[in-house]
C-alpha cells in the first residue's frame, strides 16, 4: 500500500505538468495582444466607424416599443411630421385607435409643436415608407433626448423641409 502511495505521489505532478492547459492559457493572451496592437494603431474614430459598420451589417437598430396615450378616439399617422400641409404632399396614412399598444418606432424628426412637444416618431407598421405620430401621443418609451433616445431619422431633414419646419 505504501508503494502505491509513493508511486502516485511521484507521478501525479508529472501528469499535471503534461496537460495542455498551459497552452490554452496562452492563446487568449495572444488574441488580447493582437487586439491591443490594433487599438494602438487605429484611431478611436476609425474604431467607432468599424463598430457602427458591423452593427449596421448585422442589422442592429435601436427601436422603441411605445403605446398610444392622451387620446380617446384616434391619432393620425402622417406622411410628414406635421398636421395639414396637404398641398405639400402631406396626408394621413392611418388613424390609430387611442388604445393601441406596442407600436415599434425607429427614429424621430422635429416639426410641428403638439402640446409642447416637437418630436414626431416614425413607424413602419402601417406602410413600407413609414408614417409619423406626434410625440405627445406616445408614452415615455419614445424619447428624442437622453440615454434611451431614438436616433434622428435619416430622412428627417428632407421631410421637415418638405413642409417648412
Amino acid at each position: 500500500m505504501k508503494f502505491f502511495s509513493v508511486i502516485v505521489t511521484a507521478l501525479l505532478p508529472l501528469a499535471v505538468l503534461s496537460t495542455p492547459l498551459q497552452g490554452a492559457r496562452e492563446a487568449p493572451r495572444e488574441a488580447i495582444a493582437a487586439a491591443d496592437k490594433w487599438h494602438q494603431r487605429t484611431p478611436a474614430r476609425s474604431r467607432i466607424a468599424v463598430r457602427d459598420a458591423e452593427a449596421e451589417s448585422a442589422r442592429i437598430h435601436k427601436r422603441a416599443v411605445c403605446d398610444i396615450v392622451h387620446v380617446v378616439t384616434t391619432v393620425d399617422c402622417w406622411n410628414y411630421p406635421t398636421h395639414g400641409h396637404e398641398s405639400d404632399g402631406n396626408y394621413v396614412i392611418k388613424h390609430i385607435p387611442g388604445d393601441t399598444k406596442n407600436i415599434h418606432f425607429a427614429c424621430y424628426a422635429r416639426c410641428e409643436n403638439v402640446h409642447g412637444i416637437t418630436a414626431w416618431y416614425l413607424t413602419s407598421k402601417y406602410n413600407e415608407a413609414g408614417c409619423y405620430v406626434p410625440g405627445y401621443y406616445t408614452d415615455d418609451n419614445c424619447r428624442s433626448t437622453g440615454s434611451n433616445a431614438l436616433p434622428r431619422c435619416p430622412s428627417a431633414t428632407s421631410d421637415e423641409n418638405a413642409v417648412g419646419c
